[in-house]
C-alpha cells in the first residue's frame, strides 16, 4: 500500500483541504511499458501524471493527443517525471514503469476530492472484463468508467452485451491511435 493521509493534490500546492489517498501498489514484475490515460470525466481541472521508474537510465516519452511529444525523460530507479495535465495521453518506456493519476482536490474545480489512480499498462489488458459499482451515490448518473481498447476494436466495445458507440449515452469520448514508437 502507498499513500497519505492529508494529501493536496494540485498545482502550485497553496493551502486547501486534505485529502486521504491509499492505493494498493503492483509488484514491479506486473508493470508494463505502453500506458493510456484519459481525463477524469467532469473535472476541468485536469490532473496530475505521475511516471516512477522501476529500473535505472529508464526513457520514458509522453504523447498528448495531438501527437506531439513532451521531451523524453531519463529516470534512474525511484525517480519520477510528474506534470500538470488535462488530455488524453500515452506513455512509452523502454523499461517497466508504475503510472499513477491524479484527482486534484476539490479546490480546483468545486468537484469531488483528489484521489489516486494506478494506471495498468497496456500490456495487461484483457478481452473481458466485469466490474461492479457501488450503489454509493445519490445520483446514479454520477459513476464514470474509463475504458481504453485499441482503435481497431472501437467498433466491438459492449457493455452488458450491449454495444457501445459515441451516442449510446456516452458524454465523453477520446481517440489517441499511435501505431509506432516516437
Amino acid at each position: 500500500m502507498s499513500g497519505s493521509e492529508c494529501a493536496v493534490v494540485h498545482f502550485p500546492l497553496s493551502g486547501g483541504g486534505c485529502d486521504y489517498l491509499m492505493e494498493q501498489m503492483p509488484p514491479i514484475e506486473t508493470l508494463g511499458w505502453h500506458h493510456i490515460v484519459a481525463p477524469f470525466m467532469a473535472r476541468t481541472s485536469g490532473y496530475i501524471l505521475r511516471v516512477v521508474a522501476a529500473h535505472d537510465f529508464t526513457n520514458v516519452t509522453v504523447i498528448l493527443s495531438d501527437t506531439s511529444h513532451i521531451k523524453p525523460n531519463i529516470l534512474m530507479r525511484g525517480e519520477y517525471y510528474q506534470d500538470d495535465l488535462n488530455d488524453v495521453i500515452m506513455i512509452i518506456a523502454d523499461k517497466p514503469v508504475l503510472v499513477a493519476q491524479l484527482s486534484k482536490s476539490h479546490e480546483t474545480d468545486n468537484i469531488g476530492d483528489g484521489f489516486m489512480v494506478v494506471i495498468p499498462s497496456t500490456e495487461s489488458y484483457s478481452n473481458n472484463i466485469s466490474f461492479a459499482v457501488a450503489s454509493l451515490s445519490l445520483d446514479p448518473e454520477e459513476s464514470y468508467i474509463s475504458v481504453v481498447t485499441a482503435c481497431e476494436n472501437n467498433a466491438t466495445l459492449s457493455l452488458d452485451d450491449n454495444p457501445l458507440n459515441y451516442m449510446d449515452g456516452i458524454q465523453s469520448w477520446f481517440t489517441l491511435c499511435h501505431s509506432s514508437g516516437p
